[in-house]
């Protein structure tokens, strides 16, 4: 299988940004400038064409399939089959009960995403074709077809990844197959088996009891943590893919911005709600007991701070991030919108200076002073918490 992927991954491995949990880092685009001058009449006007059906494009009518299904495709083989909904083409090698929870998963998070976008008066740009999502069985399938199309290793940590630029697709595995979700589950058949062979009554019940609390709480992170990472990943491709953020210039994205807005759609649907509205009680227990120490001078570096290439960021980082965004789409929802105008206009191929960084947050918000920080703590210490249940 890696001979196959890689014989072929040329197609897919120029001029794209590893984003998502991994952060931003810019790369060459593909001599686009170069052919787009090259381009006849007869092919700018196809282009103005494509442009404006998709302009018309409306959240009822379905993404058409189109020729980067054809691609993946023919990297994928077949080993992956495909599902078709109506805005996401789904290469899947994992298994069909995962995958029909998946399916559901991505089209929730469309319209999560597009409420959103809507709400805050960004005009949505619609693709060209249904949005590619590559779903592996296993970690190693999934670092192999990483491997094809980004080149070098995904880091360590990550369940999912999107990215962006040309190869514009996310890529998941499914976390039941995770090396120790296996040990847990090893573990639990070992104390089942020492149960049957157990004469004492109390020990083999104790047994029972621990190899359950294995399972339920294996079921439990696999659910939580396939949905969690689903729902960012593809928040971060239709964030992208909306033209919400600077599709064209990785580097013009404020790393806090991305990783903030696709932290508010973490959260899966449930009696509390679904989408940005809802409060990520995750990311708010990993920052309300530090938030009141977060002075101005901290929140301006955060603001002003570059993309740390391919690293993640800490569970702090990610907290941080959602914070803010929360506290702007709650508080500063117009001054948000016109920021996001701001970031989107930017052409840049190298990274934004903190300077100019923190000056474009303030020519929208305001300064960033001891007041600013007071009154995220004040917001982020008013929300409820309910702690997660071990």
């Amino acid at each position: 299988m890696t001979g196959r992927f890689c014989r072929i991954a040329g197609f897919l491995a120029i001029g794209f940004v590893l984003t998502g949990s991994t952060g931003l880092e810019p790369c060459a685009s593909a001599a686009r400038g170069d052919d787009a001058q090259k381009k006849t009449g007869g092919e700018v006007k196809k282009n103005i064409g494509r442009k404006a059906a998709s302009a018309r494009r409306s959240l009822d009518e379905p993404f058409p399939k189109g020729r980067r299904e054809k691609e993946f495709r023919k990297l994928l083989g077949e080993d992956f089959r495909v599902r078709h909904t109506d805005h996401f083409v789904v290469f899947y090698s994992a298994d069909e009960e995962v995958v029909k929870d998946f399916i559901h998963r991505i089209e929730k998070t469309f319209d999560s995403v597009h409420r959103f976008s809507r709400r805050l008066n960004i005009k949505v740009d619609y693709t060209a074709d249904k949005l590619p999502i590559i779903f592996c069985r296993n970690h190693d399938e999934f670092r192999e077809i990483f491997r094809a199309i980004r080149g070098g290793e995904p880091p360590d940590e990550a369940a999912g990844l999107y990215l962006s630029g040309r190869a514009n697709v996310s890529l998941f595995y499914d976390m039941s197959q995770n090396p120790f979700m296996r040990e847990w589950a090893d573990k639990a058949r070992q104390l089942r088996d020492e149960a049957r062979t157990e004469i004492d009554a109390g020990t083999r019940k104790a047994k029972v009891r621990e190899a359950q609390w294995y399972t339920n709480r294996s079921k439990v992170y696999r659910e939580e943590q396939n949905r969690s990472v689903v729902q960012h990943e593809v928040a971060h491709q239709l964030l992208y893919n909306f033209r919400v953020h600077n599709f064209e210039s990785s580097w013009a994205n404020p790393q806090w911005l991305v990783e903030g807005l696709a932290t508010l759609f973490e959260v899966p649907p449930g009696k509390h709600g679904a989408g940005a509205g809802v409060i990520n009680q995750r990311r708010l227990g990993d920052i309300r007991e530090s938030i009141a120490e977060f002075t101005a001078e901290d929140w301006r570096r955060f603001i002003g701070a570059a993309s740390p290439g391919r690293q993640m960021l800490s569970n702090e980082g990610y907290a941080r991030s959602w914070a803010l965004a929360y506290f702007l789409v709650k508080r500063k929802s117009r001054e948000l919108s016109r920021y996001v105008e701001l970031i989107k206009r930017r052409k840049t191929s190298r990274p934004v200076s903190a300077e100019r960084e923190l000056a474009d947050f303030e020519k929208c918000f305001g300064n960033v002073d001891d007041a600013f920080a007071a009154s995220v703590a004040e917001f982020v210490k008013r929300l409820p918490y309910r702690a997660e249940q071990e």
